[in-house]
């Protein structure tokens, strides 16, 4: 058995394991979980979106973001596909 470590979905708080490889999976469903465009694990392509949503809203002088930027989006498309 490899060792884990345990962590949460940068934007809903599911736990994931993070195993020493590198790899994670979403605990409840065992799926593959991604690493997000700004850094933490994130358990769903919803997820992903909307942490970068928040996480580009926060940046000074950004105003309410509704949508991810391109490179956002293109981490995103690179983990969950089109």
């Amino acid at each position: 058995m490899e060792n884990t470590t345990k962590d949460k979905c940068r934007n809903c708080g599911e736990k994931i394991s993070v195993y020493k490889n590198q790899s994670a999976k979403v605990d409840h469903s065992k799926e593959d979980a991604k690493w997000n465009q700004y850094g933490g694990w994130v358990c769903s392509r919803s997820c992903d979106y909307n942490a970068c949503v928040t996480m580009e809203s926060s940046f000074p002088g950004a105003g309410v973001t509704k949508t991810p930027g391109q490179s956002s989006m293109r981490k995103i498309k690179e983990n969950w596909g089109e």
